[in-house]
């Protein structure tokens, strides 16, 4: 489920690289969510919201030398 709302919210054309993309979000989400699970951490919404842009910021900005920040249109709103 989260990987088909990922994979509904980019907006690029081609397949191999949406898949990566994919790949890559949902990589850095679930690496999260047992971070703090495994930690014994509170989850909290809005640092992890915070965290998480922060870790796919290196993601979507530079990937094989270009920039993916168009590809990036979730609807969850950005800092």
């Amino acid at each position: 489920m989260i990987e088909d709302m990922v994979r509904e919210n980019l907006t690029s054309e081609k397949p191999d690289e949406r898949e990566r993309l994919v790949v890559s979000i949902t990589g850095v989400y679930y690496g999260l969510i047992n971070h703090y699970h495994i930690n014994k951490l509170k989850f909290e919404p809005e640092i992890m919201k915070t965290e998480f842009r922060r870790m796919m910021n290196g993601i979507i900005k530079y990937e094989g030398g270009q920039y993916y920040e168009q590809l990036w249109n979730f609807k969850m709103g950005r800092s």
